[in-house]
C-alpha cells in the first residue's frame, strides 16, 4: 500500500509542526546536545550559551512537537530525545550538509587555483 495515501490533513499538520520545530538553529543545537544524553535546563544553558528563559521556550516548542520529553527527578527536570527517528534524520541531513559544504569548498579552491589572478 502507498504510504502517501495514509496521510490525512491532520497528519500533514503534525508533520508541518515537527518540521517547524526543527526550523531553528538553536533548537537544532539543543537536539544535538540531547542526543548525547538527558540534560537539565541549567546544563543546556551552559552548553548552548543561551539564557534559561530562551532554552525553556525552545524546549517547550520541541516538547509540543513530540520530539523531546521531560522527566522530573526530585527537584529537577531532565530533558531527553523522545522521537528516536531524530537520530536517523540528523545523521542523514547533517551528513548531506557536510558533504555539500565540502563540495562547495573544493569548488571554490579549484576555481581560485585556476583563476588568472592567482598566478600574479
Amino acid at each position: 500500500m502507498n504510504k502517501e495515501m495514509d496521510m490525512t490533513p491532520e497528519l500533514y499538520d503534525l508533520l508541518a509542526q515537527r518540521f517547524a520545530a526543527l526550523g531553528d538553529a538553536r533548537r537544532l543545537q539543543l537536539i544535538r546536545t540531547l542526543m548525547q544524553g538527558p540534560k537539565r535546563v541549567c546544563d543546556l544553558t551552559e552548553i548552548i550559551g543561551l539564557a534559561q528563559p530562551s532554552v525553556s521556550k525552545h524546549l517547550s516548542t520541541l516538547r509540543q512537537a513530540g520530539l523531546i520529553e521531560s522527566e522530573r527527578m526530585g527537584n529537577e527536570i531532565h530533558y531527553a530525545i523522545r522521537d528516536q527517528t531524530l537520530y536517523q534524520l540528523c545523521e542523514l541531513v547533517c551528513g548531506a550538509v557536510r558533504d555539500q559544504v565540502a563540495a562547495n569548498a573544493k569548488a571554490i579552491a579549484l576555481s581560485t587555483s585556476l583563476s588568472p589572478e592567482s598566478h600574479l
